[in-house]
């Protein structure tokens, strides 16, 4: 169970994404769990990356956090890409700006619409990112 705020945004933002993938349905590769992609299946890759922190006033508890959540649509390398642009944009609606992500005890923001990056291709696959950046007072 999360204690700490960053964890707390981590656990709320995965499992957003997880609803998302459960209506699809999609299989989710999580952050440092063991997953074994099925050859020519798609799936979603999921990465979360704490961004930093600024002081918004002289009282050192008010903080404004920021994360980025990673969404990688990843697929078979040469069966096309419109399939994943729409697997994408999905992911951008269902994250897009100004969403409001409960966390339990508090609540943060997608800040600005999530941005879809080029495609790429590795050995068997191809992968188009998705960049979530996420925003938290506290």
């Amino acid at each position: 169970m999360a204690s700490t705020l960053t964890a707390k945004v981590m656990d709320a933002a995965v499992s957003r994404i997880a609803t998302y993938a459960a209506g699809l349905p999609i299989d989710l590769a999580l952050p440092n769990v063991k997953y074994d992609p099925v050859s020519d299946t798609t799936y979603l890759q999921v990465d979360f990356i704490p961004n930093g922190n600024t002081s918004i006033s002289n009282d050192p508890t008010d903080n404004e956090y920021f994360d980025l959540l990673q969404i990688t649509v990843v697929y078979p390398k040469h069966q096309g890409d419109v399939a994943a642009f729409d697997i994408a944009g999905g992911v951008i609606e269902h994250f897009k700006s100004n969403t409001k992500i409960d966390a339990g005890t508090f609540t943060f923001r997608v800040n600005g619409q999530p941005v879809m990056a080029n495609p790429f291709t590795d050995k068997a696959w191809r992968r188009l990112p998705v960049t979530i950046s996420l925003q938290t007072l506290s």
